[in-house]
């Protein structure tokens, strides 16, 4: 009786005939269904130094765009529902925005920007995750404005978050903050 159920055969009704199936052929059928549904799930290979590379040069050709105070070249480098949190201001979302925000720092004229630098245009610190779809880049960055006083430099930090959308990678996210309570003149250490 052992004997048998070790043998179990199980019929299968196909087409009207009768198949008897050992249950060596149904764990045949079932690992290679499970072969061909797991192969079918992969995802493509992504190379991590490519997309960081890839991430690099949107983080470097964003940066020169700020650097040269262009808002529609800065824009085209944003998700649309992306997140930025400035320092000392409340969060926004969405690129009408954040467009808002950079006009605001490019046109006012109390503390009108005058230079801005970032570690994020040759930055080290991007990590693409093994998804190949969101990355994030941390660095340092320098404003200089320009005042009634003279010229005031503020230094501070960001975090910086990207996500890969139909093929390109968009700034999804920025939170970025000073240093210090407040700019400093320029050349006060001097």
């Amino acid at each position: 009786m052992k004997k048998n159920l070790l043998k179990l055969k199980l019929k299968i009704m196909i087409s009207g005939k009768n198949f008897l199936m050992t249950q060596n052929h149904l764990l045949f059928l079932v690992m290679a269904l499970i072969s061909i549904s797991l192969l079918r799930c992969k995802s493509p290979s992504m190379n991590v130094a490519s997309e960081t590379e890839a991430v690099r040069a949107r983080s470097k050709a964003v940066t020169a765009a700020e650097s040269a105070m262009n808002i529609p070249e800065i824009m085209k480098y944003w998700a649309k529902d992306a997140i930025s949190q400035p320092a000392g201001m409340p969060q926004m979302k969405g690129t009408e925005a954040i467009k808002k925000l950079y006009q605001q720092m490019y046109d006012d004229t109390t503390m009108k920007l005058k230079e801005f630098t970032s570690s994020s245009s040759n930055s080290s610190n991007i990590t693409v995750a093994q998804s190949g779809d969101i990355a994030y880049d941390y660095g340092t960055n320098r404003f200089v404005f320009a005042t009634s006083k003279g010229d005031m430099i503020d230094m501070g930090k960001y975090l910086l978050v990207w996500k890969k959308i139909d093929g390109d990678w968009y700034v999804q996210a920025i939170s970025f903050t000073s240093d210090a309570a407040a700019p400093a003149p320029l050349n006060a250490g001097k």
